[in-house]
């Protein structure tokens, strides 16, 4: 049978056999029924604002608070070209120190840096979009278009000077500000003024 438990504002209990449900007052359904409406309001603003966010890496900022931009391609590549670029340093530290001059696998190690470099350019501009938005785009084309110039340029001097130590002096500079270029990219990518 149904026996109440106070005024209408308690809780109603239905015994049946052993088992005893409480069933809460039809105010207090009605404020969880409002609740659970508003739960599913708010998680469904919060979806669509994540969906025009450009959830999956083109928006600008993600639920963890970091960087939301694409860095799936541009990053991993720039930062490969620094690694390569350090390597291609110190071998010329080294021939330097010695007194050798340019070798085989420096120059080739610079023609596949240069391969990179051009390629850098393409995948720069194309995804230039999906960088930070406070991004200067001018100074980071203009230093993508000024990092295939220099190897080229220290290149040809250390081939000119491969007859004394200062060839592959030449080609060490060349690499460390081509490094120094790279890492600057890097933080206009991210933003940095």
């Amino acid at each position: 049978g149904m026996r109440a438990s106070g005024p209408a504002g308690a809780k109603y209990r239905a015994v049946a056999g052993s088992e005893e449900v409480t069933h809460p007052p039809a105010s207090r359904c009605g404020h969880l029924r409002s609740r659970g409406r508003r739960s599913r309001h708010t998680l469904g603003h919060r979806a669509s604002a994540a969906r025009q966010g450009g959830g999956g890496g083109s928006g600008r900022e993600n639920v963890a608070g970091e960087p939301a931009y694409d860095v799936r391609v541009f990053v991993p590549l720039t930062v490969a070209l620094i690694a390569t670029t350090c390597v291609l340093a110190a071998l010329a530290a080294v021939a330097t120190v010695r007194g050798r001059p340019i070798d085989n696998p420096m120059f080739y190690l610079a023609i596949a840096i240069e391969v990179l470099l051009v390629l850098q350019l393409f995948v720069g501009i194309a995804t230039s979009g999906s960088a930070d938005p406070s991004m200067n785009a001018g100074i980071f084309v203009a230093y993508l278009f000024g990092l295939i110039l220099v190897l080229p340029a220290a290149g040809l001097w250390a081939i000119a000077e491969r007859e004394s130590r200062w060839g592959t002096a030449v080609l060490l500079v060349g690499a460390v500000c081509l490094a120094v270029m790279l890492g600057r990219l890097v933080q206009l990518w991210n933003g940095h003024p």
